[in-house]
């Protein structure tokens, strides 16, 4: 939950290097020797410690064969046993290079390790560039092309790992001494589900005569590492999960029923209502001044994700509060300032977002579904709501088509990637089931486009042959 990673490690961690000062290819005595080897995981970046006949030790990593990133293959750096390290250098010039890999070869040459991998070795040490130009400032000239990109990466790293270690800190800080232990996990391995309920059960041990600050403790430390998905859980949140599960019901009521920690700790709250479904054992009287005031202030602050799970959490309550929550959702009467970010709806070099619906429309998706709201009244609100993205057109179509057989079906609802939408565009097959639908689904099924394939197949097989009445016979 803490730690940002590098690179996962095929081997074990190289080893806690001693504390001696980094020291030049040149200060390194002879003979030298390799002291210590070991490969990552990310493709094949091999790390060496050199120790010479004195004290003196060299630090060197060689990137994998086939790259690492904007870096390229079999490129060696210094001081670092990863590239990845904030330590990490390349060579300061081509002198330094070549000093390098000399005194690089000598220790492998003096290796009482097998000549697999020495041969092996040696191949990649032909293939390292000895002209590689220093960065900026050494002997003026440029640096590699790829070399900006790294170091801005790197940067962009270490600072991720330097606000991860802070949050870790402001988290336990919210605890007492005796707790912050329950939350160390000690080790590569997940806790198990066991060690969480035994670590949780302890930690209710120390709250056991203020469960109230518990309860606190729990809203501030989650406030503070200001999750970006309340639904990726790590240890500690399962840990305070399994705590907070424990707590009387009465205990959340009277927490959040002034609304002052709904407002010191927005993102804390939120989480505990919606990312772990609490206010589901609320009674309802209770339920629609903590989880409207909560609800607001969530969609406001929070980016796509999380306002996505609270209206999926507010959609898992059956009652008529949760339908007029979330018709003030969509009709923008709750969070009706909230802009959303154009950034959460475009395709990366990393994953495809353009399937996802901002709040409003997905609440109106949600309230079709449950077919608890008069249908006139939600097909003006699908009428007036602002499409300008096509899977925003489609999901308004799909909501029509639910609520009223005269409004057509797109077949691209029925395949399209946005389960909501989707879910919607059965529910109107299951509703109206005119030939022209069906036929639609068919079609959809028989390529294997429609992400709910199980449940568009079954209910294919429970409509059988539909004969579509006219317009006027559906009216009617």
């Amino acid at each position: 939950i803490f730690s940002c990673g590098v690179a996962a490690l095929a081997n074990p961690p190289p080893p806690e290097f001693p504390p001696t000062p980094a020291a030049s290819v040149d200060e390194v005595e002879r003979p030298v020797y390799l002291e210590s080897t070991g490969t990552h995981g990310d493709g094949g970046t091999t790390y060496f410690l050199l120790r010479g006949s004195g004290e003196r030790r060299l630090l060197l990593c060689l990137t994998a064969p086939g790259g690492l990133g904007p870096i390229p293959g079999n490129t060696l750096f210094v001081d670092a046993d990863h590239p990845h390290d904030a330590a990490a250098r390349l060579p300061s010039s081509a002198e330094e290079s070549r000093a390098l890999l000399a005194c690089l070869r000598e220790a492998i040459g003096n290796s009482e390790r097998v000549d697999t991998f020495r041969n092996a070795t040696l191949q990649r040490l032909e293939r390292v560039s000895t002209d590689i130009a220093a960065p900026p400032g050494n002997d003026g000239r440029d640096p590699p092309g790829w070399y900006r990109d790294y170091r801005r990466g790197l940067a962009r790293k270490n600072a991720l790992m330097d606000e991860a270690d802070a949050q870790q800190s402001k988290f336990l800080s919210c605890f007492p001494e005796a707790a912050r232990s329950l939350f160390e996990e000690g080790s590569d391995d997940p806790l198990t589900v066991q060690e969480i309920r035994a670590r949780s059960a302890a930690l209710l041990r120390l709250y056991d005569n203020a469960p109230g600050e518990l309860l606190l403790a729990c809203f501030e430390s989650l406030d503070a590492l200001e999750n970006e998905s309340w639904r990726a859980l790590g240890a500690p949140e399962l840990i305070l999960r399994e705590a907070i599960g424990e707590l009387p019901p009465s205990v959340l009521a009277s927490s959040l029923g002034d609304g002052k920690h709904a407002g010191a700790f927005p993102a804390g709250v939120g989480q505990v209502l919606f990312g772990w479904d609490t206010h589901l054992r609320l009674e309802e009287d209770e339920w629609t001044p903590i989880v409207r005031r909560s609800s607001d202030r969530s969609l406001q602050r929070e980016g796509f994700a999380n306002r996505s799970i609270v209206i999926d959490s507010i959609d898992l309550r059956q009652e008529e509060c949760a339908d007029e929550l979330l018709y003030e959702i969509a009709t923008g009467r709750l969070a009706g300032d909230v802009k959303d970010d154009p950034r959460d709806f475009v395709s990366t070099g990393f994953a495809d977002f353009s399937s996802r619906l901002g709040h409003r429309i997905t609440a109106l998706l949600a309230l079709c579904r449950r077919n608890h709201w008069d249908k006139d009244s939600l097909l003006l609100l699908a009428d007036r709501m602002e499409a300008r993205r096509e899977i925003e057109q489609t999901a308004l179509a799909a909501a029509r088509s639910s609520l009223s057989p005269t409004h057509p079906l797109p077949e691209k609802a029925l395949s399209s990637k946005n389960r909501r939408v989707a879910e919607t565009a059965l529910l109107a097959v299951k509703r109206y089931p005119t030939a022209a639908r069906v036929r639609a689904l068919g079609v959809v099924v028989d390529r294997g486009a429609c992400p709910l394939i199980e449940e568009a197949d079954a209910l294919l097989d429970r409509l059988g042959d539909v004969d579509a009445p006219s317009h006027d016979e559906a009216k009617q």
